[in-house]
């Protein structure tokens, strides 16, 4: 699905952006109870106690799983929808222009007709997550 929409863009001029999301697993939220132990260094006179986590972080199994929710909550509410043939393929069709993004982990690559709509999209998500511009993915291409 990547090849072919990469493909479609290259043979019809379209603008195409790459975006990686600074320290993307710690926007993640977690739906259920988890605990961990103490961490090292940590002084306490009762051993028993544990912490519990509100908030994801790395090496955490569902970190993964909860950053990818988040994200695709955020683009789904702005109006995108995932491809049936590939979770991390997002469309977006309107009488005016047509938006892809692709999601691989932590990384983005935002393509449309429309570049004006490129630009916007990319503001928005900045409200949302830390984002690192990487560019015009045709010059990291060498096209």
């Amino acid at each position: 699905m990547i090849c072919i929409v990469l493909s479609h863009n290259v043979a019809n001029n379209w603008t195409i952006r790459q975006m990686d999301i600074d320290n993307a697993f710690l926007h993640g939220d977690l739906p259920e109870r988890v605990y961990m132990q103490q961490p090292p260094g940590f002084i306490s006179h009762d051993p028993p106690l544990v912490c519990q986590l509100h908030k994801v972080i790395y090496d955490l199994k569902q970190a993964l799983r909860s950053w990818f929710s988040k994200l695709s909550t955020t683009l789904c509410d702005l109006g995108f929808c995932s491809t049936v043939s590939d979770t991390s393929v997002f469309t977006k069709f309107t009488s005016s222009y047509t938006m892809f993004v692709l999601v691989y982990v932590d990384d983005i690559i935002i393509t449309a007709s429309s570049p004006t709509e490129v630009t916007n999209l990319i503001t928005t998500l900045s409200y949302s997550f830390a984002l690192k511009d990487l560019g015009n993915l045709y010059h990291f291409l060498g096209i």
